[in-house]
């Protein structure tokens, strides 16, 4: 897997995990909202934009994280 595969597969499971929609993501994440839709097409992004994309993604799954319901035990 190459590092513009890997990117879009770590851009996929936070999209499955958050529910997030794929343009809300590039436009919170990368200030483009077509930025998901065109790596899926093949084109590349910078070393800064893929930099921007992956801080989004821990910030906001560390979020997520703190907000999951948690299991009671019984």
């Amino acid at each position: 897997m190459n590092a513009h595969q890997q990117l879009l597969a770590e851009i996929d499971a936070f999209l499955a995990e958050s529910g997030m929609a794929a343009t809300t993501f590039g436009k919170k994440a990368a200030k483009n909202s077509q930025v998901v839709d065109r790596m899926r097409d093949g084109r590349s992004v910078t070393l800064r934009t893929a930099d921007r994309i992956r801080k989004f993604i821990r910030t906001k799954a560390e979020e997520l994280e703190d907000f999951k319901p948690r299991r009671r035990v019984a």
